[in-house]
């Protein structure tokens, strides 16, 4: 075996350990839930730390489900571009800035699972807003999320 064959096989391995690293089974369900029975998502806007924090509350009996590039990471932003999460202030709509990064996983990512009566907390940036000056400058601010929970298997 020569070297250009070694390589090729190492770059082939690497790539299939780089495809199958993210890939999983998908979401747990494609069975979506009631917000108005199963869940509430509460906001609260933090104007002196330029964010807003989200809690979703199961009110469910069964484990729900949230996929990963549904729910903001540690960064309080969003692996993926999310086309309907956006900030309305007063005649204008400020939406998610573009995500320059975007995650592909065959499948989906996988998901954040929330037992029956618990929460899940995290925050959104004003800094992952196309203008966070714009956003923590208006005087009136309300986040639109429009989160997608499906029951766990």
């Amino acid at each position: 075996m020569n070297a250009w064959t070694t390589a090729r096989h190492i770059g082939a391995l690497t790539l299939a350990m780089l495809l199958s690293a993210c890939a999983t089974t998908g979401p747990a369900s494609s069975t979506a839930v009631d917000p108005s029975t199963e869940f509430a998502l509460e906001v609260t806007d933090r104007p002196a730390l330029r964010r807003f924090e989200v809690r979703l509350v199961s009110t469910s009996q069964r484990p729900l489900c949230v996929p990963i590039e549904a729910w903001p990471d540690i960064n309080g932003r969003f692996t993926e571009e999310m086309l309907d999460v956006h900030v309305q202030i007063p005649g204008e709509r400020v939406d998610i800035a573009p995500a320059f990064r975007s995650v592909y996983c065959p499948g989906g990512c996988g998901h954040r699972t929330v037992a029956p009566g618990a929460t899940l907390d995290a925050f959104i940036a004003y800094e992952a807003f196309a203008d966070a000056d714009k956003v923590a400058s208006s005087a009136e601010r309300v986040l639109h999320y429009p989160l997608l929970v499906h029951a766990c298997k």
